[in-house]
């Protein structure tokens, strides 16, 4: 049996993907040793499901589509850059984003309420709306990583308009990760 590696993500669009590539750029100067998100593979997650049968792929597709009928098309702000697990010891930078309206915690919450009945667990961390945009391989320049993080702490950008969300399929491959849509989950239009 065939496993997929699977999640659920909203797509990033071209501005922002340009604005992580400046923020990328930046961060390079300092040659921290950084693993790189290739900006046209950036998401916004909003639940990993692991490695799920096709059986499961389509019991998703029917709570995904229940999920969204109840949100309606929204609007994210980037905010700021940060670190995981925190500010002194990041091994993952990522950019945040605030959600004035809170439809994408409805939307999450909807997500997880709805694959729940199908036997996914629960996401035991609370949602935080971030994109990866570099993993930290080791402390090698962790000073100077740490400086340009408060340095670069504060971006803007265009707001990203959300009018739908995504069941992606992910394939590991050497040169990173591939991405294929599995399928597409409108939200209402904001009225």
């Amino acid at each position: 049996m065939d496993l997929i590696r699977a999640f659920i993500a909203i797509s990033i669009p071209p501005a922002v993907q340009n604005m992580v590539e400046n923020i990328q750029d930046r961060f390079k100067q300092i040659r921290a040793p950084i693993r790189w998100v290739k900006p046209s593979n950036l998401h916004l997650t909003l639940k990993f499901l692991g490695n799920i049968t096709e059986e499961q792929i389509e019991g998703a597709k029917k709570c995904l589509k229940e999920a969204g009928q109840g949100v309606n098309s929204f609007t994210l702000k980037t905010t700021e850059t940060g670190g995981f697990p925190n500010l002194n010891y990041p091994r993952v930078l990522w950019l945040g984003f605030s959600d004035p309206d809170g439809q994408l915690y409805k939307l999450v919450e909807n997500i997880e309420l709805q694959l729940q009945k199908i036997g996914f667990q629960r996401e035991s961390r609370k949602f935080t709306p971030h994109l990866t945009i570099g993993r930290i391989k080791s402390s090698k320049g962790k000073k100077d990583f740490i400086r340009m993080l408060h340095k670069e702490k504060n971006v803007s950008c265009d707001d990203i308009c959300v009018t739908c969300f995504k069941l992606i399929k992910s394939d590991l491959k050497p040169s990173g990760p591939e991405y294929s849509v599995l399928h597409t989950f409108n939200l209402k239009k904001a009225v």
